[in-house]
């Protein structure tokens, strides 16, 4: 563990859902004990004060930290057939579909960022399914950063870091529809990196801090709030931080996930 996250990192309570591609009725620890995935909150978080939020979507969009809580629309949050734990995702079906987490003065200064989400594509609807975006203007063609998958390119991961000059980077790696897929992107100043399933799959350069907005931007999850441009499936166990976290930290977050 490096310098910065020494001593930050706390255990939580212990929530439990399968990554396969079940039905949701069939995504209990108890039918599926040899493929269950922790949780984010399971694990040991980087609490810190680069944690902008950690949101479960246990019935609401809350922020599990308690410092970012959200509000959705038209977002079902779904509770899976379990009898021993429960089980939560956020469902995202159209394009008017979204949760939106609120302007802080934290989030405007973000000069770096982790986007970290567990995601489970439907594979239908078509361009850049926005997992988490923030823009820079009402506009929304202008964005700060991002974590997207391409609906255009069978499931492709791609994000965004604008420094001035707005990047835009797919990745070789791809999500496949129905199977839940933990992904990542990070930008620490100088790269902007992709991660699927806890392995850094590839980055491309992007130097300096991020833009700030022109105003008080709230953050879009599952969609742009600004425009829509939605994300069709599932999202669970979503955490953000404005720093951008190491490889081993992002492996460990999810070598811990898998109970083998």
């Amino acid at each position: 563990m490096n310098s910065r996250a020494s001593g930050l990192w706390v255990g939580v309570a212990i929530v439990l859902f399968a990554a396969c591609g079940e039905t949701p009725a069939s995504l209990c620890k108890e039918d599926n004990p040899t493929s269950v995935l922790r949780s984010l909150r399971a694990l040991e978080l980087p609490q810190s004060s680069f944690a902008v939020g950690i949101w479960s979507f246990e019935n609401d969009s809350d922020d599990f930290l308690g410092q970012s809580n959200a509000t959705s629309t038209g977002v079902e949050f779904q509770r899976f057939g379990c009898t021993t734990e429960n089980v939560y995702s956020a469902y995202f079906d159209s394009d008017s579909d979204r949760i939106e987490v609120p302007h802080t003065a934290q989030i405007h200064s973000m000069q770096r960022f982790t986007i970290a989400a567990w995601v489970k594509w439907d594979g239908s609807g078509t361009g850049y399914q926005r997992i988490v975006e923030r823009s820079k203007n009402s506009g929304g063609g202008t964005p700060i950063f991002n974590l997207m998958v391409n609906a255009n390119s069978g499931g492709r991961i791609m994000a965004e870091a604008n420094t001035g000059t707005n990047v835009e980077f797919t990745s070789a790696a791809s999500v496949t529809p129905g199977e839940w897929t933990f992904i990542v992107s990070t930008f620490d100043g100088a790269l902007l990196r992709i991660y699927k399933n806890g392995v850094f799959v590839d980055s491309t350069a992007v130097s300096g801090t991020l833009v700030t907005a022109d105003d008080n931007r709230s953050i879009g999850v599952g969609n742009q709030v600004e425009r829509p441009r939605g994300f069709r499936g599932h999202l669970a166990e979503l955490g953000l931080w404005s720093e951008a976290l190491t490889d081993a930290e992002i492996q460990s977050l999810h070598s811990r996930s898998i109970q083998k």
